[in-house]
């Protein structure tokens, strides 16, 4: 598989980010080498401070059987291979309007990365093609390796800061979302009993308190909050990629997994319309400026194929989050059509 990092805009973290994917793969026992597009040769030496292999960008003349190859693509700059996945950093609105134009004319899957506490806003005419990975904040760690040109986790004194955490939490994702992207068989290291627990009918029986499923729902809500109030936000890494992966399932792939595990609405919405209808798309004025136009007229126009995280942004935004408790799902019983009441699971 090929992946490889790009941006449009310079300055977007394409060499940092790349570098420590190869390292994040190495680490995981996946079989990773790098290939660089970059005259300065940034890449290449950084990997080689690393014990990284950087190969020949030019494959035909010879061959590799490593697993992964990760590309750096600079600015301006057309890679002579045809990459299975692009990862496209974000840090800036300048950097977001390029992406989407550069997303145009690239051939593979697309997946858009959040850095230096930067959410990207994905336009209604890409919303089925790019893929959102676990954003990146700012962090100051991060920053120090990269004046010294080490990998984070390999300084002692940041291995273990917030920012080197949230670097591993957001390149896992996108190493995860690349490999299920192409169809690959996810490494055993890579995989996390978490995701599975997403769907599994057995949630409300694992013996953890509160339910695993709330417990990331009730997190994905928090981060929606920190976003919208431009704070930092960093989910406790046995969690993160679960919180990822439920934010962006469709609403109603949202709805069935909890009939699944046994859940329900507290308000009583058992579809993706009724749940839009109860917050109410006539006050959403205002929040969408911070939301996108786009996103929240998709909202409108099909809610059901909404993902989940819009719709806790706009539960946030508008100060309606009540409208997403959960609770046990109550049996409907002959001749009666309203649920029995019993109390939100917190």
């Amino acid at each position: 598989m090929i992946i490889a990092f790009h941006n449009f805009s310079g300055g977007m973290g394409n060499t940092t980010l790349a570098v420590h994917t190869c390292a994040l793969a190495k680490e995981r026992g996946i079989h990773v080498v790098g290939a660089s597009i970059d005259s300065r040769q940034d890449f290449p030496a950084w990997l080689a401070k690393a014990q990284i292999q950087c190969i020949d960008i030019d494959l035909q003349s010879g061959h590799t059987d490593a697993e992964l190859i990760v590309l750096d693509v600079q600015p301006n700059v057309e890679p002579p291979l045809s990459p299975d996945v692009w990862v496209i950093p974000i840090c800036s609105r300048l950097s977001n309007m390029n992406a989407a134009d550069v997303s145009d004319r690239l051939r593979g899957h697309l997946i858009w990365l959040g850095n230096m506490g930067r959410t990207p806003i994905v336009p209604a005419s890409l919303v089925d093609e790019v893929e959102l990975a676990l954003p990146m904040p700012y962090s100051r760690a991060l920053a120090r390796a990269i004046e010294q040109g080490d990998i984070v986790w390999d300084v002692p004194d940041l291995a273990d800061s917030s920012g080197a955490r949230a670097l591993r939490t957001s390149l896992l994702d996108v190493l995860r979302r690349a490999y299920i992207a192409v169809g690959e068989p996810l490494p055993q290291t890579l995989q996390l009993r978490t995701l599975k627990a997403l769907t599994a009918g057995e949630v409300l029986a694992m013996t953890e308190p509160p339910s695993p499923f709330t417990r990331i729902f009730d997190t994905l809500i928090e981060q929606a909050r920190a976003e919208l109030s431009n704070q930092p936000f960093q989910a406790a890494p046995e969690i993160a990629s679960a919180v990822s992966a439920m934010a962006y399932k469709t609403v109603d792939r949202w709805f069935a997994s909890l009939r699944d595990v046994g859940l329900e609405l507290v308000h009583g919405q058992t579809t993706p319309q009724e749940l839009a209808h109860s917050l109410n798309p006539d006050v959403l004025l205002a929040p969408a400026a911070r939301l996108g136009e786009a996103t929240l007229l998709h909202f409108a126009e099909r809610p059901e194929r909404s993902r989940v995280s819009t719709f806790v942004r706009l539960a946030v935004a508008t100060g309606r989050t009540h409208l997403l408790e959960l609770r046990p799902a109550s049996p409907v019983h002959p001749g009666t059509r309203e649920h029995a009441r019993s109390n939100p699971v917190h």
